[in-house]
């Protein structure tokens, strides 16, 4: 199989797209609960 440039650009860019996607999915919800974390830790020490 050849890939020409345009091909090329798509499938990478639809790659970053899907992990950007992923990462926010996964990020958010650890953010929060890591900022969570910090908010209740002084506390409970």
């Amino acid at each position: 199989m050849t890939f020409n440039q345009t091909n090329l650009t798509a499938v990478f860019a639809a790659i970053l797209l899907t992990v950007g996607m992923w990462a926010s999915t996964v990020t958010t919800p650890a953010m929060t609960y890591a900022s969570a974390a910090v908010a209740v830790a002084p506390v409970v020490a």
